[in-house]
């Protein structure tokens, strides 16, 4: 069963723009791993200095062997500065719906 994986986080405004850079070359990274299925960034509305990202991984397995690889460690740096507020949850979808097919996890 996929699993979701979100992880949000505030960040201080003169951060913001080595944060990006840095997410979109970890989202690269990891889409490049095996059975990584997703890697969405978000940003809030009405404040940009919010971020939430959604990683899909095949299995909690394909999570778990990509968290003990060590690749999120030449990432570390980035967020150490400016982030407030970390939270990271495992997800597990009940549905999920695209435009063009409907999955259901359950």
């Amino acid at each position: 069963m996929s699993i979701t994986i979100m992880a949000s986080f505030f960040l201080d405004s003169p951060n913001r723009a080595p944060v990006r850079s840095g997410l979109l070359a970890l989202s690269q990274r990891v889409l490049n791993e095996q059975n990584c299925l997703r890697f969405d960034v978000h940003t809030g509305t009405d404040d940009p200095g919010q971020f939430i990202l959604f990683l899909r991984w095949e299995s909690r397995r394909d999570w778990q062997t990509f968290l003990n690889s060590g690749a999120l460690h030449d990432f570390q740096d980035l967020f150490e500065n400016g982030v407030t507020d970390l939270v990271i949850k495992e997800l597990t979808p009940h549905f999920v719906h695209s435009s063009d097919r409907h999955e259901h996890a359950r």
